[in-house]
């Protein structure tokens, strides 16, 4: 198994293996064995007096990944990046040149980013190659929740709204709509 990194912008590395506990895939068996390696960067963010730009943090990310010798990285999440940094105009040609470099790195990469408006998408769905939609909606009172492929870049792919679950064994989808 090649190197995994999950990189979180908020959440201390604790916070994020007691909720990845409730699974069961062994992750303390990956942490000590270093397959698995969490970064918080919200001390790096919170340095000093100053902002940083969109460029040094990305560029610590991309010493993190080198650092670790990474194959594989979870970046959580971009959208608090848009309020910590000081120069949120400049998003889509940072994670544009971060994603050129990951691919030239050959490491694949999966950024988490909320979309808060579902019909408005973030700079990030137009430079990914993929990307994976997860709805959540209320149906007679009762909360469904749905997953959906909106882009995968040279693939063949069912764009339809798929029900999901999410379980101790993880994310379980369904060859049904969610309604």
């Amino acid at each position: 198994m090649r190197r995994g990194v999950y990189i979180s912008i908020v959440d201390d590395a604790r916070t994020i293996v007691q909720d990845m506990l409730h699974f069961r895939f062994n992750l303390m068996y990956y942490i000590k064995s270093k397959k698995i390696v969490i970064y918080d960067l919200s001390n790096f963010l919170s340095e000093g007096n100053k902002k940083p730009t969109w460029g040094e943090v990305l560029d610590e990310i991309k010493r993190i990944i080198l650092h670790e010798n990474a194959k594989r990285v979870v970046i959580d999440s971009f959208t608090p990046l848009e309020f910590l940094v000081k120069d949120p105009e400049n998003k889509r040609r940072e994670i544009t040149r971060l994603i050129k470099l990951l691919s030239t790195m050959k490491v694949t990469a999966i950024t988490i980013t909320e979309m808060l408006e579902s019909n408005r998408y973030t700079d990030d769905y137009y430079v990914a190659s993929g990307v994976i939609v997860m709805h959540h909606f209320m149906r007679q009172y009762q909360m469904i929740r749905a997953i959906q492929i909106l882009k995968m870049r040279g693939l063949a792919h069912d764009t339809n709204m798929k029900k999901m679950k999410i379980t101790e064994d993880g994310l379980v989808v369904y060859d049904e709509a969610p309604w």
